[in-house]
């Protein structure tokens, strides 16, 4: 577990991480759990996926699911065209439809819509 640290420390610290976009650091402040899991962090990460392969997009994703933000998981690999990845997702999770937002339930229909074959080939 990480030590808890004041918020005021943590959104500097952010802002700081930030604009040096050093993603070896924030791998190693990760993985020695030196930063917590924050929201804001988890979609930099997945936003700002490195060219040099750092794989920050998944250290966001993960940060996510940590933090139990499932649709918002979802919502990413969408983003990325990983569908397949988005269904095994809810399925594993065990994420309800129902308790998606409007919007992202929209999303799914249609993306069960266009990929037929995908979806029956995840049903069985």
């Amino acid at each position: 577990m990480g030590l808890s640290v004041q918020a005021s420390y943590e959104i500097i610290s952010n802002k700081i991480i930030k604009r040096c976009s050093n993603f070896t650091l924030i791998r190693i402040l990760l993985q020695y759990h030196s930063l917590q899991d924050n929201f804001e962090l988890a979609k930099f990460l997945i936003n700002h996926d490195d060219p040099n392969k750092q794989n920050t997009f998944q250290l966001g994703l993960d940060m996510l699911i940590r933090l139990n933000k499932f649709e918002d998981v979802f919502l990413a690999l969408i983003r990325k065209n990983m569908i397949r990845e988005a269904l095994i997702f809810l399925k594993k999770f065990r994420v309800l439809i129902e308790s998606l937002s409007p919007e992202s339930i929209s999303l799914f229909r249609k993306i069960c819509y266009e990929n037929k074959n995908l979806l029956i080939d995840f049903m069985y």
